[in-house]
């Protein structure tokens, strides 16, 4: 049965992997599983979420728009993630679920695979967008040959709303000196703190250069600690979504307010010009 291959959503932790398209998303969660099996390429690829998560066995499982699943095998997961094999989305694919082994250390952990924000295709942003409530921890991939677009920016401050915890992934360092790097992290640092006040905390990665360092560092850094109290955690994620829905509230409640004060003010300015002297006597 799926409850035996997959935990229940209400003891997993969703740590989603953002960012641009051909950002590298699906290349950093290839590297942290030890295999290819999320379908990588020259163009955008992702076209549907895909969630990682521990399995005793590598299995997959596809839920369609209404609710209905079913098992497929590993090398068919292209068939159904990518815009290339299913464009448009036309099989109407919700999400694919991946039992990975590799994730047996994390079992509390379900890594989130989300097709590219601002792609020719616009369904695959909208797609990402639609998902991006569920997210309880982020890590927003941000490529060091173009870092910080505005796009980018849009989502780590929508995210910071959404998610506890958040983490900027620099990926593909391997094409900057060790002081151009440093450079870029000074860049970001200083974004962060003029967009969202505070500064976050950047991971540099490649899987081209000290590939095992760069993994080493992503385990400790970010898997670990998500797991060492996972009903805190999920606290945390709880209390931070009700506190952002009631920021939320109270904001769309002032925009009302003073679209009803407008209102009133307009009425009586209108009252005042038709009911002039003449009119009143």
């Amino acid at each position: 049965p799926y409850t035996t291959l997959f935990r229940s959503d209400e003891t997993l932790i969703d740590v989603a992997v953002l960012g641009q398209f051909k950002s590298g998303k699906s290349s950093l969660l290839n590297a942290v599983i030890g295999s290819n099996l999320l379908p990588v390429g020259a163009v955008p690829v992702t076209a549907v979420i895909t969630r990682l998560v521990a399995g005793k066995k590598s299995t997959a499982r596809v839920t369609d728009l209404d609710g209905n699943s079913e098992s497929i095998s590993l090398d068919r997961i292209a068939d159904f993630v990518t815009e290339a094999l299913n464009p448009g989305n036309r099989r109407r694919v919700a999400m694919v679920d991946v039992g990975v082994s590799a994730l047996r250390d994390w079992p509390n952990l379900r890594l989130v695979d989300t097709p590219g924000l601002g792609s020719t295709f616009g369904h695959n942003t909208q797609a990402t967008k639609d998902w991006l409530p569920n997210v309880a921890a982020a890590l927003v991939v941000v490529s060091a040959d173009r870092p910080l677009s505005d796009d980018e920016r849009a989502l780590i401050v929508d995210v910071r709303k959404l998610a506890p915890r958040v983490w900027v992934i620099l990926s593909k360092i391997d094409l900057l000196e060790p002081q151009q790097q440093t450079e870029v992290i000074a860049f970001l640092q200083g974004r962060f703190r003029e967009y969202i006040g505070t500064e976050l905390p950047v991971i540099p990665f490649s899987i081209r250069r000290d590939r095992d360092q760069c993994i080493a560092r992503l385990r400790e850094e970010v898997l670990v600690p998500l797991v060492e109290s996972p009903a805190r955690e999920r606290q945390a994620v709880f209390v931070h979504k009700v506190r952002g829905l009631a920021t939320a509230c109270v904001e769309y409640l002032k925009i009302a307010l003073q679209s009803a004060v407008r209102v009133t003010a307009d009425r009586q300015r209108l009252r005042a010009a038709i009911l002039d002297e003449t009119v009143q006597e």
